[in-house]
């Protein structure tokens, strides 16, 4: 699942179970854990894909109801570099600009901030 949200390759993969093993070092299962290029490609394909496909109908019906996910990026001073944290969501279903703005309002009504950027999808398309 890491590889699809993040858009890895499937290459990245090689060398987890060296990871696993030095991670979980008295674990018999992170010892024997195997999956490469191409084990994580198969799963994807013949494991998570199918799935997914399969309840592509209820998965369809829960997007239209046009959920607005709140996150919140700020510099953390302890660790010096940037965080990102989920904070919440608002189901809107069908509705207008001015809908959104005051569900959006409503959402980070509890929040402390002096400057605030505001993006759909990514940082990069505000």
């Amino acid at each position: 699942m890491k590889t699809l949200t993040c858009n890895y390759s499937t290459n990245s993969a090689q060398g987890n179970n060296e990871l696993f093993a030095a991670m979980f070092p008295d674990s018999d299962i992170a010892k024997q854990f195997q999956c490469g290029k191409t084990k994580c490609s198969y799963l994807i394909t013949h494991g998570i894909a199918p799935y997914y496909h399969d309840n592509d109908e209820s998965l369809n019906k829960a997007l239209q109801e046009e959920q607005m996910d709140i996150q919140v990026r700020f510099w953390d001073c302890n660790i010096n570099r940037v965080q990102t944290r989920y904070y919440g969501s608002q189901f809107l279903g069908h509705t207008r600009a001015s809908d959104m703005m005051t569900n959006f309002k409503s959402a980070i009504n509890d929040l402390r901030y002096s400057d605030l950027q505001i993006f759909m999808d990514e940082p990069a398309s505000n």
